[in-house]
């Protein structure tokens, strides 16, 4: 998931991972990082 803007304008993400049928709390956490992140944003690099 994207996690923020490199100096350069670029998305900079990173992956979450869950043990084997726990897809739950891998959604969860995505979530909850998504807000505290600010929610998806469009790279500054492209118009």
């Amino acid at each position: 998931m994207r996690c923020g803007t490199s100096p350069h304008g670029l998305p900079i993400g990173i992956q979450i991972v869950a043990k084997p049928w726990h897809d739950e709390i891998a959604l969860m956490i995505g979530k909850k990082l998504e807000y505290l992140l600010g929610g998806w944003q469009k790279p500054t690099l492209f118009p």
